[in-house]
């Protein structure tokens, strides 16, 4: 199994849903962090319950939901609280997916 970066997730939500940082709107903010922390969320509940407001938004286009959604038919890949219960040398991070990335490109 191959596991996807939380970073590189994260920076990819951060892109995609920048809109959301900008001017003075809180509530729209709020929406934004918890978006691009959902890929180091530690707990199953809080996941569930942030997924299920980023998708009742009504700041969030069809397409983005969508895009959601399919993100989250991967989410063992690239959520922290998935990958801690895997077997990980004690590591608890996905740094050790961008050391295999550097060792592969070595060859």
């Amino acid at each position: 199994m191959n596991y996807i970066c939380s970073w590189h997730v994260q920076q990819n939500l951060k892109k995609r849903f920048a809109y959301l940082n900008r001017g003075n709107d809180s509530e729209k903010k709020e929406l934004y962090t918890t978006i691009i922390n959902l890929p180091y969320e530690e707990y199953q509940s809080n996941f569930e319950d942030s997924y299920k407001q980023i998708l009742s938004s009504i700041h969030i286009s069809k397409e983005l939901k969508t895009y959601l959604k399919n993100k989250y038919s991967d989410k063992k890949l690239w959520v922290k609280l998935f990958m801690k219960g895997k077997f990980c040398a004690g590591m608890c991070t996905t740094s050790r997916i961008e050391n295999k990335h550097r060792i592969f490109k070595r060859y």
